[in-house]
């Protein structure tokens, strides 16, 4: 009972000071973010500051006292820590404060550090935006694309859900009602009230949750923590009990990120939040920014600098520019500039954890600070002047674009003795072998769309026979192509590809199966599990489209005067044989997708071996004042992509013609 109680007085000193770290930690990231709750001023920053070095003294007392009562039990890590603790309490050493953990030396030489990798980062950026720039420009053809018979469905702004919520505010940890509202890319947006959001007024503030874990019962994930806790300590953690959040409180948690709290009002509310936004968290966008060019600038930066940094393993996890590079630059930190900072602290092992856990926090801080004040005017200058550098690039372009046409043709001349044999031996075989395996799961799949187009449509058609009110049930008929579940059955032969391609070996010519690494490059290159993501948003599409389709055409001709009955079945005629055309079209687009991705780069691999004893010579095709933009291994991209297509359109058409399209429910 006595440990027990120990415990207990020690776990209410760590829920102070992670409430009050949190606290700290949230209310920066409120202020950088314009959340409702913020500002808070630097008198109040201060004061928590010195709450926290109280606490931390109050704790480290206690700690103290508790493992000189427990004799050296436990773990050898338990072990030590008391016999250190109990050194230190005899006044053989003082505990470092955390405030010495990072001296003002030392961060200032962190912030130095900081700064020019930010300046070099900045550099890296602006380069590659221009180079971005120039390589979108390049890529915009007038290409001609299969007209679509069946009309687009306008981008939908209704929200996917929308109600009131209690949240608890980041910094006073008071909780406010406020109203939710889930939009289609499921960002979930929240605003004073329900009033305000009709008036048009800008959200509050918005919540990103992809990468987030939706815990319906927050007590609990904190007893998980508390057993891990005791468990490090040699605790017996099934006497681990956490109560302080109200029944029907969602968290949304994230390790680096903001959490979020809010509040429903009673079950049904709590359950259809919960889903939502365990929804949010799956469908939510990774990457805030869409812009081609910045992401292709920004994504090329920070591979570049990652590599330079010596931090290769790092992962992005995505969100906001700032978001990822405060995640690089506070990762290569902390492996190269913390390890003293780490041998520093000293004491029982859940101190040490703490005082790390309440370091990393500061450096993150100082981090996305030094970020934030380096990104946001480069940012802003560059989408300032982006329209005059895209003047400037475009006509620049028209004479490098004629060179680069002139150079491709020369380099073709020089190439095709050796690129030709290897096109007709080896890589038509494999297009042809892998079009066949490939044809006919991808047209089951779309049957079973065209299943569930018909089946939804016909409950809508009888709706509106009976009623004679296109409006009935149009609802479920422009919004099922929403259901997951639905579209996932459709999808499942699309998914067990990746079986079936991994016996590719066995299915090619005699010689070609025998080049293992080859096929096995080319089986890798699919990338199954992405693409097949990609063909159910085409399907996806495609339902919308029909359904938008046969419903405005319906209701159109009912409101004419027409005869329901005969209008819905001539409709339904119509728009099958424009959604069929469609679908080919579709098709054909994702199979050149797939063998794309599996040629080309195992296709560049042979070329370029076969192509290294000329390279000298095509280099010095290419004008010096071109070479950044234009090199030799762009040339060979741009010369196999009109390869591959023209494989791909003798072989897929044909193909994609003898198809039998049908209404076919999933197996």
């Amino acid at each position: 009972p006595r440990a027990m109680d120990k415990l207990e007085e020690v776990e209410s000193k760590v829920d102070v000071v992670e409430a009050l770290e949190e606290g700290l930690q949230e209310s920066k990231d409120a202020d950088e973010a314009g959340d409702e709750d913020a500002p808070v001023t630097a008198t109040k920053k201060a004061s928590l500051v010195n709450k926290i070095s109280a606490t931390f003294k109050s704790f480290q007392k206690t700690l103290d006292k508790g493992d000189k009562g427990k004799g050296g039990d436990g773990d050898d890590d338990a072990a030590g820590d008391a016999d250190d603790s109990s050194s230190k309490a005899k006044g053989k050493g003082k505990k470092k404060s955390a405030d010495q953990l990072l001296s003002p030396a030392k961060q200032a030489g962190l912030k130095e550090k900081i700064k020019a990798t930010l300046k070099a980062f900045a550099k890296s950026y602006a380069w590659n935006y221009t180079k971005a720039l120039v390589q979108v420009l390049s890529d915009q053809k007038a290409e001609e694309q299969t007209q679509r018979q069946l009309e687009t469905k306008p981008e939908d702004t209704t929200p996917v859900m929308q109600g009131l919520i209690t949240k608890r505010g980041a910094v006073h940890k008071n909780w406010k009602a406020r109203w939710f509202v889930v939009r289609p890319d499921y960002v979930v947006d929240y605003y004073e009230s329900e009033e305000k959001y009709k008036e048009g007024a800008k959200p509050k503030g918005s919540i990103g949750l992809n990468g987030y874990l939706i815990v319906r019962d927050p007590n609990q994930r904190k007893v998980r923590a508390l057993r891990e806790r005791m468990k490090k300590l040699g605790m017996d953690e099934s006497q681990a009990t956490y109560e302080k959040y109200e029944q029907h409180t969602i968290e949304c948690y994230h390790d680096t990120r903001r959490r979020w709290l809010v509040k429903c009002q009673g079950e049904e509310e709590f359950a259809k939040w919960s889903d939502m936004l365990e929804t949010c968290s799956k469908r939510a966008p990774v990457e805030a920014n869409t812009d081609p060019v910045e992401v292709k600038a920004f994504t090329s930066a920070l591979g570049a600098a990652a590599l330079q940094l010596g931090v290769k393993d790092w992962r992005s996890f995505g969100g906001s520019e700032i978001d990822r590079l405060c995640s690089l630059i506070t990762e290569w930190v902390s492996r190269s500039s913390m390890g003293d900072v780490w041998s520093k602290i000293k004491g029982p092992l859940k101190f040490r954890l703490i005082m790390k856990a309440k370091v990393e926090a500061a450096l993150k801080t100082t981090v996305r600070t030094l970020i934030t004040i380096t990104w946001k005017p480069l940012d802003a200058g560059l989408k300032a002047g982006r329209s005059k550098l895209e003047a400037v690039v475009k006509k620049l372009l028209e004479p490098v674009n004629k060179a680069k046409e002139a150079i491709l043709d020369k380099i073709a001349e020089k190439c095709s003795d050796k690129m030709k044999p290897m096109q007709e031996k080896t890589f038509q075989p494999v297009v042809n072998t892998v079009v066949e395996m490939v044809l006919q799961p991808v047209c089951k799949s779309y049957n079973a769309i065209f299943h569930l187009f018909d089946t939804n449509r016909d409950t809508y058609a009888a709706g509106v026979v009976e009623s004679k009110d296109p409006t009935k049930g149009q609802h479920e008929l422009l919004m099922f192509a929403a259901q997951e579940s639905r579209m996932r059955a459709a999808g499942k032969s699309l998914r067990q590809l990746t079986d079936a391609l991994e016996k590719l070996h066995e299915k090619l010519p005699g010689p070609i199966a025998e080049m293992t690494d080859f096929v096995e490059h080319i089986v890798t290159s699919f990338g199954i599990s992405a693409w097949a993501a990609d063909t159910q948003k085409s399907q996806k599409s495609l339902l919308d489209a029909a359904a938008f389709t046969y419903h405005k055409e319906v209701s159109a001709r009912i409101e004419a005067g027409e005869d329901p009955a005969k209008v819905t079945v001539e409709v339904k005629e119509s728009v099958h044989v424009r959604m069929m055309h469609d679908a080919r079209a579709d098709i054909a687009s994702r199979v050149c997708s797939l063998l794309e991705n599996g040629i080309v780069a195992p296709f560049k691999e042979q070329i370029m071996k076969a192509l290294q004893t000329v390279f000298d010579v095509l280099n010095k095709l290419i004008p010096d004042k071109i070479q950044e933009y234009f090199s030799v291994e762009m040339c060979v991209d741009t010369l196999l992509g009109r390869i591959v297509s023209r494989m791909l359109e003798q072989t897929v058409t044909p193909g994609i013609e003898k198809l039998q399209l049908q209404s076919a429910p999933p197996e």
